[in-house]
């Protein structure tokens, strides 16, 4: 998060590796069975650390009235996701060679925004994230006289999550229903406000502050976290305890641990990783990679497809490492011409210039 005039500015770098990491997941996510194994892992926490993360800075509004809150978000989350939609439209429709049916489905698809049913996949979360973020904020200041609101919307938010696990199995299928989502809110409500909870407590850690014990903990639970990884990357699905048709409490509950461990892993990883100056640039620059992934896969293929070279994703090495290389092609191509020919779709409209600069931490904590 930024502080201006004479209060220092604070960057937190391994929130950036992390959202890095998150959307390096689901790049390699959307390239589907291509991807091999990698495929159904990434399903298994990408989303809900993505609803953490943002849930990191919800409190930084709560000064404001919800109605200020409330065209914020507009502005950070809503004017790009439209603005996003708008351009893949224009690359959807010359690429299917599109008719005016076709134009009517894709802005059909834009102006309800279901996950599920859109036809750029990663832009259901911007709709979704606004729904999260009003209802978190409402609830807060349903509960703001108590010391221990944060930890009273995540008890209600687990309720949630529950309900909407066991009335709406679709949900945990990755499919929604709702107009913006808002069931798919419902259920990742737990997540955004367990960020809430979490951030507070980690803000100023680090591993050299603990005592022995402290680091013997942090240790022993990564291992145990890497061993969750593990089995949910070679089992695919993971733990489970009945089938997919037959979602029990325990289920859920267990599904629910195995994506906080592996999200505790990414957490691990970007403490590691922090020092790279690129990837927190990257990580920074999420939302603009959230609305553009589709684009530039697109762009990649037809350039290929010019040249008669035809491209195969087969296995998780290969969708890694093409992952990368159009995530470093967009850092040096389509980040820099949006940032600075398109900056409504920053999520930074309507700020100073040099707020603008300094805004990715907090404003991009929607994705």
């Amino acid at each position: 998060m930024q502080s201006t005039g004479a209060t220092k500015a604070v960057r937190y770098h391994w929130v950036d590796i992390m959202r890095f990491l998150g959307m390096f997941a689901v790049y390699v996510g959307h390239l589907a069975e291509g991807a091999g194994k990698v495929y159904a892992f990434v399903y298994a926490y990408q989303v809900p650390m993505f609803f953490l993360l943002s849930g990191f800075f919800a409190a930084t509004g709560f000064k404001n009235s919800f109605w200020e809150n409330l065209k914020k978000r507009f502005f950070t989350i809503l004017v790009p996701y439209f603005g996003f939609c708008l351009l893949n439209i224009v690359v959807f429709m010359l690429d299917e060679n599109g008719n005016a049916t076709y134009l009517k489905e894709l802005i059909k698809q834009s102006l309800l925004g279901i996950r599920g049913d859109i036809y750029a996949w990663a832009l259901w979360f911007l709709p979704c994230l606004f729904v999260t973020a009003v209802l978190y904020d409402l609830l807060y200041r349903a509960v703001k006289n108590s010391r221990h609101a944060p930890y009273l919307i995540l008890l209600v938010a687990i309720v949630l999550h529950f309900v909407i696990a066991l009335a709406l199995p679709d949900v945990e299928r990755f499919v929604a229903h709702w107009f913006f989502s808002i069931d798919s809110a419902l259920y990742y409500l737990l997540y955004y406000a367990a960020g809430a909870v979490i951030f507070p407590l980690i803000i100023d850690k680090s591993y050299a502050g603990f005592s022995l014990p402290g680091k013997a903990a942090i240790i022993l639970l990564g291992v145990v976290a890497l061993c969750v990884a593990g089995y949910v990357y070679l089992h695919e699905l993971g733990f489970k305890v009945l089938n997919q048709e037959s979602r029990t409490l325990l289920d859920i509950s267990v599904s629910i641990l195995q994506a906080l461990l592996v999200i505790y892993l990414n957490y691990l990883l970007a403490h590691v990783l922090s020092g790279s100056e690129m990837l927190r640039t990257m990580g920074q620059n999420s939302l603009i990679y959230c609305g553009t992934e589709h684009i530039l896969k697109k762009m990649v293929f037809a350039v290929f497809a010019m040249l008669r070279i035809y491209l195969y994703i087969i296995g998780p090495f290969v969708a890694c490492i093409f992952t990368l290389i159009i995530m470093v092609l967009s850092h040096y191509t389509l980040i820099p011409f949006i940032k600075k020919y398109l900056a409504p779709l920053t999520g930074a409209y309507g700020r100073p210039a040099r707020a603008q600069a300094a805004s990715a931490q907090q404003a991009a904590a929607s994705v």
